[in-house]
């Protein structure tokens, strides 16, 4: 196999591990905010799975679009870690906003 396409794959598949990982940290406190939030389990849980499904998504889209570098000299863990950096700002990215956007709903009304 190509060292591109091992990189492109690894690179992949640890940042798709990576996103999973982290909504397994989050979902179980989410979905507690957002069903407070939101007023009824129903629409908090509806939030949750759309939540857990940027998580997953945004930085699996970004890993894909991101192509490992022909350079045959480069080692595979700085490679892996060239395609790793896409994956991990979308993942930040969308932590950022998903908590803005929570942060501005729970914001004291006084």
């Amino acid at each position: 196999m190509d060292r591109s396409v091992t990189v492109f794959l690894v690179g992949t598949g640890v940042s798709l591990l990576i996103s999973i990982v982290v909504v397994v940290f989050l979902r179980r406190r989410l979905r507690g905010v957002l069903a407070d939030l939101c007023g009824t389990p129903e629409r908090g849980d509806f939030w949750t799975d759309f939540s857990t499904v940027l998580f997953v998504l945004v930085p699996l889209v970004l890993a894909l679009f991101s192509r490992p570098s022909g350079d045959a000299d480069a080692s595979l863990l700085f490679g892996v870690t060239a395609h790793l950096r896409w994956a991990l700002m979308g993942l930040l990215g969308t932590l950022c906003t998903v908590g803005m956007m929570i942060a501005w709903f729970v914001r004291p009304t006084t």
